[in-house]
């Protein structure tokens, strides 16, 4: 009897851990953050590593975190209207990206807190069925979904424009940001990117709000009147 209950605790050892390694392997030991890492893509990043942030596809080059919005279209070099936040930001078209490269761009796993409400800007991205932004729960459930609905050509093109994610029903959730495009036309199909935070207060949420409704009052279709 004493050699059968040693081997049953042996048994059920071995099954633990077997347990615990499929759990890792299916990322229920991922590390949660308690913040978005690398959210305005201010950080110093490299071909190889790009903190807070991995990448799939050839869409998302770190050589496109850039502090200009300089780029060469059809040979003509030119300068994109992209209002950006702090020194650096992600340009579809910069440092020598394509229009027509494919990929995804998905952040760390992070608590969501404060107000539930997520703050970033965007810009491009003219098909939103190819290109958008998603906030996912850990685990694969799509919370929210947003394409660039600002863009209108001519008037708001590349401008990355202030967007306010409102997620307040899943505060306290682990959840993660996955960028798409999917887009391999040349006609805006890249997207631009800066600045995702989360909005501690009602304040910052005003905050933001208030910027949203000044770049599309600055940017935006002007309002004609017949005279």
């Amino acid at each position: 009897m004493k050699g059968k209950r040693l081997a049953v605790i042996a048994l059920s050892a071995i099954m633990i851990s077997v347990g615990a390694a499929g759990l890792a392997a299916c990322g229920g030991s991922e590390k949660v953050e308690a913040d978005i890492i690398n959210g305005g893509f201010e950080s110093n990043v490299d071909e190889s590593t790009w903190l807070g942030w991995t990448r799939d596809g050839n869409a998302f080059s770190a050589r496109s975190v850039v502090s200009e919005s300089n780029y060469t279209e059809s040979g003509v070099e030119k300068v994109a209207v992209v209002d950006k936040e702090g020194e650096k930001f992600f340009f579809g078209i910069g440092g020598g990206n394509s229009s027509r490269n494919v990929g995804t761009l998905t952040s760390n796993t992070f608590k969501l807190s404060g107000t539930g409400k997520i703050a970033f800007k965007m810009g491009g991205g003219k098909n939103g069925e190819k290109v958008y932004v998603e906030f996912v729960e850990a685990g694969g459930k799509t919370l929210a979904k947003v394409t660039n609905e600002d863009f209108n050509e001519p008037y708001v093109t590349t401008h990355m424009i202030r967007k306010i994610v409102d997620l307040s029903a899943h505060v306290g959730k682990n959840i993660y940001i996955k960028v798409t495009d999917e887009d391999n036309g040349r006609d805006f199909g890249y997207v631009n990117l800066d600045d995702f935070v989360m909005c501690a207060t009602d304040a910052d949420v005003a905050k933001y709000e208030e910027q949203r409704a000044t770049q599309l009052k600055k940017y935006g279709e002007p309002t004609f009147s017949e005279t």
